[in-house]
């Protein structure tokens, strides 16, 4: 999303915007080269990125890969989920994601916050220590 934000702030009003122009393609390529290599250098920056990025995974990517969609399903076709017998089945399935993507998310929820309180055995950022134990 930050990759398009900078291309559409920078590409606004011309024809690089809509065609497949080579520095069109060229500045897209170079935009998210340079993001992945900022975050990459965020990422070894901070020591417990990991645990971080567990936490933030828990909280969002199960809920909006689970649970939304089953939550949408279910709004779109509210007043009709027991008219057929393939609703019904389609609704079973949709609870069911909404159940799943509760779940993973509160596992996760859990697992990370484990994971934040236990004391870290890496070493500080940027340094060659072993992360083994």
């Amino acid at each position: 999303m930050a990759a398009k934000y900078i291309y559409v702030r920078l590409f606004r009003g011309t024809r690089h915007m809509s065609k497949r122009t080579p520095l069109a393609l060229g500045s897209w390529a170079g935009i998210t080269l340079l993001l992945w290599f900022i975050a990459w250098v965020i990422a070894e920056s901070i020591p417990s990125f990991n645990d971080l990025l567990a936490l933030i995974s828990a909280l969002f990517a199960s809920w909006f890969t689970y649970g939304i969609a089953g939550v949408f399903w279910l709004f779109l076709n509210y007043g009709r989920l027991g008219s057929s017998p393939r609703k019904i089945f389609l609704t079973c399935v949709n609870v069911l994601l909404v159940l799943m993507g509760a779940a993973i998310m509160g596992l996760g929820l859990w697992s990370a916050g484990v994971a934040i309180s236990k004391p870290s055995t890496s070493g500080g950022s940027w340094t060659c220590q072993s992360n083994g134990q």
